[in-house]
Parts: C-alpha cells; sequence; structure tokens
C-alpha cells in the first residue's frame, strides 16, 4: 500500500470533547519530543521495555489537578503523541494523532517551536502502530479508515481491537499489587528472562509510583479547597 498523508486527516474517535490540556503549548511539545527521543533509543529493545520507557515519560507527569467537584482523582491527559489503548484517548499503542497535534502547532509563537512540532510529524508517520497496521495489514476491502473514521466504509473494521486489550479490574481489586506482583514472580521461576514478566513487574512499580504521587497530589489540593 503506498504511502498516505496523515497529517491532516481526523483519524480518532473522541467520544467527548477533551478539558484544555493544563500544560502549556511548549510544555506539550517538550515532553512529546522526549517521548520520541525516549521512541527512537529504544528501537532495539523488547517491545515491553519499550512500552514502558516511553510510558515512563508519560506518567505520573500528565495527571490532571483534581476539581472541585471530583469523586475519583485520575484525570490525565492525552497529549497528540504518547502510548494509549483506545482512540478517545489519544491513540492505539505508540501513536501520532496528527490532527490534535496541527492544533498544538498552531498555539506554538515561533517558527522554530513549529519546525519542531514538523520534524515529530515526519518521524511518526512511518512509527504510529495504527498506520503501520493499516500499511502492512489492511487492502481497502477490509476497513482501513485510512481517510476518515466512517463506520460504513466496508463490511469489516479492522482497527476495532487492535490493542488486543480485555482489563480484569477484578483481578486487581482481589489481589492488589503485592497479589499480581507474587503471581508474576512465580513465573519467572519458570522463565526468569521473560521479558513480559519482567516488565510486568517494574510496571506495577510505575503504577505505585503513580498512585503516590496521586495520593500527595490529593493532600495538597483538598488543602487548597479548604
Amino acid at each position: 500500500m503506498s504511502k498516505e498523508n496523515i497529517t491532516a486527516r481526523k483519524t480518532n474517535i473522541e467520544i467527548k470533547a477533551k478539558l484544555p490540556c493544563e500544560k502549556s503549548p511548549i510544555e506539550q511539545l517538550e515532553i512529546m519530543e522526549e517521548y520520541t527521543r525516549v521512541h527512537k533509543e529504544t528501537a532495539n529493545l523488547s517491545k515491553e521495555e519499550r512500552e514502558l520507557a516511553c510510558q515512563r515519560v508519560i506518567f505520573p507527569k500528565m495527571f490532571r489537578n483534581l476539581m472541585e467537584d471530583d469523586l475519583f482523582i485520575g484525570r490525565f491527559d492525552a497529549l497528540p503523541i504518547g502510548f494509549g489503548s483506545v482512540t478517545s484517548l489519544g491513540g492505539v499503542a505508540h501513536y501520532c494523532h496528527n490532527y490534535n497535534l496541527n492544533k498544538v502547532r498552531d498555539q506554538l509563537e515561533t517558527e522554530e517551536q513549529k519546525q519542531r512540532v514538523d520534524e515529530l510529524v515526519t518521524y511518526w508517520e512511518t512509527e504510529d502502530v495504527k498506520t503501520k497496521f493499516m500499511r502492512d495489514y489492511t487492502d481497502g476491502v477490509v476497513n482501513t479508515m485510512a481517510n476518515t473514521i466512517n463506520w460504513t466504509y466496508a463490511p469489516v473494521s479492522s482497527l476495532t481491537r487492535i490493542s488486543g486489550m480485555m482489563l480484569d479490574y477484578n483481578k486487581l481489586m482481589d489481589n492488589g499489587i503485592s497479589g499480581l506482583k507474587a503471581e508474576i514472580e512465580k513465573e519467572l521461576v519458570k522463565d526468569p528472562e521473560n521479558k513480559f514478566h519482567l516488565c510486568s513487574l517494574e510496571a506495577l512499580d510505575l503504577f505505585t509510583e503513580c498512585c503516590d504521587y496521586l495520593m500527595n497530589k490529593l493532600e495538597n489540593d483538598l488543602d487548597n479547597y479548604s
């Protein structure tokens, strides 16, 4: 399949208008550049190690401040470049949502800053996972959704479950972080070099770091409202 221009088209489904990002446009650019740098430098690592390294760029940095009416904490800003599991929160896997990236570009003040965005676009034109999938595994009979989100384009949509994720919230609640770690460590006894299990332990460490970050943030935000 020939290379397509994905710079301007709106490819992601956004079920509700998002709150404006709490980070300034230049801060967003710097974080996306850091994410891209890490993505480049980890190209020779396993997919698990690469994902974890990139996730560390985003979290806990992108969590939002508590809003006065919130009953739960954990809102985060999904940047136009990052890692996700659904299109409504950025994209699938390592993604670049060019439509929103152009919005950030328009808010930047200098041509030098805008050129930095253009460099990101050039890199992610070939590295965006959804674009790779459409290029390598679809043919126009199966719905590529290449030009627009149009569910009637073809009888089959090949991208609706591209992430392959089925989240087991009950398992987390029943076992807790320590219980999940214990289960993973049992598997590591059988295969000590298994990258998935090793990175799963590190991912749970990052999850714990995010929980601690949010606890501290909650205490500070509640002080501001009191």
